[in-house]
């Protein structure tokens, strides 16, 4: 969702999305897996200011979504990468999922 006043945070996600979707057209044939992850609301000092309404208990810590990133990047991924659409984007639940 576009929102008012966040149009270079806008402007970044979508200069990342499409990095990664590009990345993913240039690799097709190579044996490396393009997926995309977002790792949803952050319990950042950033977030806690911009909106001060919400609960930072039920957001993901930096640590966590570090932790969810190595793994990725990681041999360990492999039951993730072989499931996972190339070139797509993931949440935390679905990733979760795909390993099951």
């Amino acid at each position: 969702k576009n929102t008012a006043y966040w149009g270079a945070y806008g402007v970044a996600k979508a200069g990342l999305q499409s990095f990664m979707q590009i990345l993913a057209d240039e690799l097709e044939n190579s044996k490396i897996n393009v997926i995309g992850f977002d790792p949803g609301k952050v319990r950042t000092n950033f977030r806690t200011r911009a909106f001060p309404a919400e609960n930072p208990e039920t957001h993901a810590t930096p640590d966590e979504v570090a932790k969810v990133a190595a793994f990725l990047l990681s041999e360990d991924s492999k039951i993730i990468n072989n499931t996972a659409s190339h070139g797509e984007t993931y949440n935390l639940d679905e990733l979760l999922s795909i390993a099951d």
